[in-house]
Order: C-alpha cells, then sequence, then structure tokens
C-alpha cells in the first residue's frame, strides 16, 4: 500500500479494509529443504489462491491493481534476495 501510495499519491484503503474483501481459498507454502553452513533465512514457496468477496466493481479493479503492482515491482526480487517475488494468474478454478 505504501509503495502505491507513493506511486501515485492517491490515499488508498487500509490494508485491513482490503483484507476484508479477501478469501484464501487454497493454499500451498512449504520451506524449501537448503543446505547451509551458516543458519540464514530459507523463505517460502508454494501458491495462494484468493478469491474476492465483494461486488463492488472499483474494489475488485483496485485489489487486481494493488497484485499487479506487487508483481510488476517484484516485492522482494533483487532486494531480499527474492522474498516475497509473485506472480498474479487470473482465471477460474
Amino acid at each position: 500500500m505504501s509503495i502505491a501510495h507513493n506511486l501515485t499519491g492517491i490515499n488508498l484503503p487500509k490494508p485491513q479494509e482490503i483484507a476484508s474483501y479477501l478469501h484464501i481459498s487454497g493454499m500451498d507454502v512449504r520451506t524449501p529443504h537448503a543446505s547451509v553452513k551458516e543458519p540464514t533465512p530459507t523463505g517460502f514457496i508454494g501458491w495462494v489462491r484468493l478469491s474476492l468477496h465483494t461486488s463492488s466493481k472499483d474494489k475488485r479493479k483496485l485489489i487486481y491493481g494493488m497484485l499487479k503492482l506487487c508483481e510488476k515491482v517484484n516485492i522482494g526480487d533483487n532486494r531480499a534476495s527474492g522474498y516475497g517475488e509473485i506472480v498474479i494468474k487470473t482465471g477460474s478454478k
């Protein structure tokens, strides 16, 4: 939200409001095995399926736009060893 606000200057809803329209309808997230000599974070890999629970086209567009922004600015990619990198896929189940 802060990146979107900084880029656009638009006042956006609080993250709690956005979260109230989303439902996790599927998830497979795991920590990959890594052989390392020192303790180091390994992150997570996998996928999460989100369902939108709002009939408002404006809210749906906002949420989709925010997710696409996350994908385009590569949250984490080359910022924190790739942590937070996401790919958005749309479509039916």
